[in-house]
């Protein structure tokens, strides 16, 4: 991956044009990520579970504390599961990571401090993910010029999840054991 990501950052500095940098960034923003959720899920002394809590926290903080100052994005946790299995936090990881930069990519009112919230439940036989921001307006649609939102409802297949997508909220409920 860090080839990958290497050669990505050639094509940043080559390029001519805004907009040619601007998709070899998100490219080069994506392949991070993937290799954050990889390396924080196989670091991990517990090959078969992960403390779901920690690795979200840690996901969610890492991409949105660069920002943190210029757009006053604060983040709110509500998790009440402790461990998941790796074939879960993997996706799961992957698709907070697409809602966080969907978040970061758009405008925020600079003046006023804008609330990621994600949320995180156990209810009969589910899990129930739900992720809100104050600003965008979820569709799936590619005429929103939301890639990331495909992107999630690609990755929700790996969890076997029904994805619900309102105005104001993207909410996955998916099977505990698959």
């Amino acid at each position: 991956m860090q080839i990958i990501i290497s050669l990505l950052n050639m094509h940043i500095k080559s390029s001519k044009t805004d907009y040619e940098k601007h998709v070899f960034k998100e490219c080069s923003d994506r392949m991070h990520a993937i290799a954050n959720v990889h390396g924080k899920v196989y670091f991990d002394k517990n090959l078969l579970k992960i403390n779901i809590k920690e690795f979200i926290f840690e996901l969610s903080s890492e991409l949105i504390t660069p920002y943190y100052k210029k757009k006053k994005i604060n983040l709110k946790l509500n998790i009440d599961i402790d461990e998941v299995s790796l074939d879960i936090a993997i996706p799961l990881g992957l698709i907070i990571n697409e809602m966080i930069s969907i978040t970061i990519n758009n405008e925020f009112n600079i003046e006023q401090q804008e609330d990621v919230v994600i949320d995180m439940i156990e209810l009969n036989g589910f899990y129930i993910v739900s992720y809100s921001d104050a600003k965008n307006d979820y569709k799936l649609d590619s005429k929103t010029g939301f890639f990331g939102i495909e992107l999630v409802d690609i990755l929700k297949d790996q969890l076997d999840a029904d994805l619900e997508i309102t105005s104001d909220k993207l909410t996955l409920k998916f099977p505990i054991s698959r």
